[in-house]
């Protein structure tokens, strides 16, 4: 388990690494944070299932989830290349949107 976890937070940081490199990823605004966003997406992944049960709720996608922590940091090109491959419905997936929970919150 040791040796596969430092195997994907590398592949991770090599696609960080790649993205900036052609321009779809901004440049890390202060360091470690790519690091950090690395782990998240692992840590996401690996305990995706287990936070399933914690929180009793129906299904999520985990990919939505983790490409939720990262597409704040790309690049307009970035972006426009993200929504190319997944499709701009893709975004509607990430949850609900926060001025909905505001309209709705004295109702809970």
């Amino acid at each position: 388990m040791n040796g596969w976890s430092k195997e994907v937070l590398k592949s991770n940081l090599n696609a960080f690494t790649y993205g900036i490199k052609v321009g779809n990823v901004k440049p890390e605004p202060y360091q470690g944070l790519y690091y950090q966003l690395s782990l998240n997406a692992w840590l996401l992944t690996y305990y995706w299932v287990a936070q399933e049960a914690v929180r009793e709720i129906g299904k999520e996608e985990a990919e939505v989830t983790v490409w939720s922590t990262i597409y704040p940091h790309f690049t307009e090109k970035g972006m426009k290349e993200f929504i190319g491959y997944f499709g701009e419905d893709f975004l509607s997936k990430s949850g609900i949107p926060i001025q909905q929970y505001i309209d709705i919150k004295h109702l809970l």
